[in-house]
């Protein structure tokens, strides 16, 4: 199946590291332009690296998903580079242990990080298809 998305922009959060540079990677190998968004833009240079070495295209972009602007901002960049926007995996995601949850049952969290983690895994998710979907 290699070259699925030939000719095809795709959009990637998270994709600085694991799951969502594991399908950037991806997504670059079967032809697609990749759009690498992440929130820390080391990782998401560190993953067009890559991607460029293997002889895909792509593009970094620093975004924090849960930031409207900053999302009408990350889409607008993947499509001014590339012409159009395809597909998109909104792939950021945060777990329990990255907002202080670790060890502790659900009732023991402080109100702040779960708020954080929805605003994150959820919401950002809407925020991201809202704005691609434009």
């Amino acid at each position: 199946m290699a070259g699925m998305l030939e000719g095809k922009t795709a959009l990637i959060t998270g994709a600085g590291r694991g799951i969502g540079r594991a399908a950037a990677l991806l997504f670059s190998a079967e032809g697609a332009r990749v759009a690498v968004a992440d929130q820390m833009a080391e990782g998401a240079a560190e993953t067009v690296a890559l991607i460029n070495k293997a002889g895909g295209q792509a593009l970094a972009i620093t975004a924090d998903v849960t930031k409207p602007g900053e999302v009408a901002s990350m889409v607008s960049a993947a499509v001014s580079a590339f012409g159009r926007l395809d597909c998109a995996f909104n792939n950021a995601g945060i777990a329990g242990y990255q907002v202080g949850g670790a060890g502790k049952k659900t009732a023991e969290w402080p109100e702040e990080a779960f708020d954080r983690m929805i605003a994150v895994n959820l919401k950002g998710v809407w925020l991201c298809m809202r704005a691609e979907l434009e």
